[in-house]
C-alpha cells in the first residue's frame, strides 16, 4: 500500500509510513486507509441512502460519476475540482445547444462540495479536496466584478415603478444589502432608530460567537422610512393582518416591477439588489473590507476595517461633503497610509472633506487648505503648503529643533 502511494523509492515509504504512525497516534489513519480504499461511487452512494440528499446534488449525479467515477477519495485533488469546473462549462445544454450558465455550474460545484463534507463527516476523507474558505473563487463565475446590478437610473426607474406597498423593502434592501429572508424578518426590536443602527443577531454567513451580532449603520433616508412605515406587528414589513410578508410576495411583485420598466425579469431577480449594494459601493471607491462587511460576509474587524467600512457606508449616501472626525485615531501606521490614499481619492472624485485631524502629518498629505484651532478659536488659517513653513506649528507639533527643510512625514511617523 505504502508503495502505491509513494512510488517505489524506500526512503519516502519509510518517510510515509511514520507519518502515518503519528496520524495514528492522533487516531486519524484509519481515515487514511479508508481514503485510499473507498471511492467516489461508494461515497455517493451511501450519501443517497442515507436519506436527506439535496435535490440539487442529485441532479447532477450522473455528471458527478462520468468524472469522478472509480476515482479513489485519496487521488482526488483541488486541481480535479477546476478540472471538472471547465468541464461542466462546456458541456452544452440539453436544449438549445448553448454553454451551460455560471449559476449552473456552481450549483454543481456546491452539490459536490455537499458530498465531499458528507465524506468527512462520515470519516471517509481526511478533509475535502475543496478550498477551506468559504465562497474562495471555485464558486464564482471567473469574470469577478461583473455580476449583474442595478444602474442608478434603473434604480430610480423600479423604486418609481413600485407599488406604495412595495416600495420600502426595494428602498431598505437597496440600501442595506440586506439578504431577501433578513429583510422579511426583520423584526423591530432589532432596530434602533435613535441611534440609526439594525441589529442582526445571526444571519446566514455570520455566526457571532459574542452573541452581540451585527450592527449595520443607517442612513438618514432609511431612518425616515422606517419612522413613516406602519406598525402592525413584530416585523418591519408586515401584511395588513400584521403578518409577515413571504418569499413569493415579494417574487411576484418584483417580476411585475421589473417589466415595468423594460428589464428581463429572467436575468434579473431580487438577488440583484444586494449585488447592487455592493457594486456601487466599489464604483464609488469603498474598500473591499467595508463591502464585505456590509454584505455580512466577515465576523470580527480590527480597528482600521471598521473604519473603512464606515467610509464606505457614508458613501453610499452620495454625499457631496464628506465630515471626517479623527479618522487616524488609534490606527496602525500602515493603516492611516491607506486611509491617506482612500481619502485623497474621495476627494478626487468630486466629493469635498472637512477632515478634523490631530494627526498632522496626515493633515498636510491630503489636505489643499488647513484651519489651526486652539481653545476653539481659529488662531490660523491658509493654503497647506504655507502652513507647513509656519513656525508656530513648527514648534507646536514638531519641537524647536524642527527645521522646515524636514519631512513632516517622516517626523510624525504616520
Amino acid at each position: 500500500m505504502i508503495g502505491k502511494v509513494v512510488g517505489p523509492n524506500l526512503d519516502l515509504a519509510v518517510e510515509e509510513k511514520a507519518r502515518m504512525r503519528r496520524k495514528n497516534k492522533a487516531g486519524r489513519y484509519h481515515i487514511i486507509e479508508r481514503q485510499q480504499k473507498t471511492t467516489f461511487d461508494q461515497v455517493l452512494e451511501l450519501y443517497k441512502k442515507e436519506g436527506g440528499a439535496k435535490d440539487y446534488v442529485l441532479q447532477f449525479e450522473s455528471t458527478y460519476l462520468s468524472y469522478f467515477g472509480g476515482q479513489k477519495l485519496a487521488s482526488i485533488t483541488q486541481a480535479d475540482l477546476f478540472a471538472f469546473k471547465e468541464k461542466v462549462k462546456g458541456t452544452p445544454r440539453q436544449f438549445g445547444g448553448t454553454q451551460v450558465t455560471d449559476a449552473t455550474v456552481n450549483r454543481a460545484l456546491a452539490g459536490l462540495r455537499r458530498v465531499f463534507n458528507y465524506a468527512v463527516l462520515r470519516q471517509y476523507m481526511e478533509e475535502s479536496p475543496f478550498p477551506k474558505v468559504p465562497k474562495s473563487g471555485l464558486l464564482y463565475p471567473e469574470k469577478k466584478g461583473l455580476r449583474l446590478f442595478f444602474k442608478e437610473e434603473q434604480m430610480i426607474g423600479i423604486l418609481q415603478s413600485s407599488p406604495d406597498w412595495f416600495m420600502p423593502r426595494i428602498l431598505a434592501n437597496y440600501l442595506t444589502g440586506l439578504r431577501q429572508g433578513e429583510l422579511l424578518g426583520l423584526r423591530r426590536e432589532w432596530v434602533d432608530l435613535k441611534e440609526g443602527i439594525i441589529y442582526l443577531p445571526s444571519t446566514k454567513t455570520l455566526k457571532d460567537p459574542t452573541g452581540m451580532g451585527q450592527k449595520i449603520a443607517m442612513q438618514k433616508e432609511l431612518i425616515d422610512l422606517f419612522k413613516s412605515l406602519p406598525k402592525r406587528s413584530e416585523y418591519v414589513f408586515s401584511q395588513p393582518d400584521g403578518k409577515p410578508y413571504r418569499q413569493w410576495h415579494v417574487y411576484k411583485a418584483f417580476k411585475r416591477v421589473l417589466e415595468a420598466v423594460g428589464i428581463d425579469p429572467k436575468q434579473y431577480s431580487w438577488k440583484e439588489l444586494r449585488h447592487t449594494t455592493g457594486s456601487l459601493m466599489h464604483l464609488k471607491g469603498a474598500p473591499v473590507l467595508a463591502i464585505k462587511d456590509q454584505l455580512r460576509h466577515t465576523t470580527t474587524l480590527s480597528g482600521g476595517e471598521q473604519q473603512m467600512l464606515a467610509i464606505g457606508r457614508a458613501l453610499m449616501a452620495k454625499p457631496k461633503l464628506f465630515l471626517m472626525d479623527e479618522p487616524s485615531l488609534g490606527l496602525a501606521p500602515s493603516i492611516v497610509q491607506e486611509l491617506s490614499s482612500i481619502t485623497k481619492s474621495i476627494n478626487e472624485s468630486g466629493i469635498s472633506i472637512l477632515l478634523v485631524e490631530q494627526n498632522i502629518s496626515l493633515a498636510f498629505r491630503v489636505a489643499s487648505k488647513g484651519y489651526v484651532m486652539e481653545l476653539g478659536n481659529i488662531i490660523l488659517q491658509g493654503e497647506m503648503e504655507k502652513l507647513r513653513t509656519n513656525e508656530m506649528i513648527q514648534r507646536a507639533y514638531f519641537g524647536d529643533g524642527f527645521s522646515s527643510s524636514s519631512s513632516i512625514t517622516e517626523t510624525n511617523g504616520g
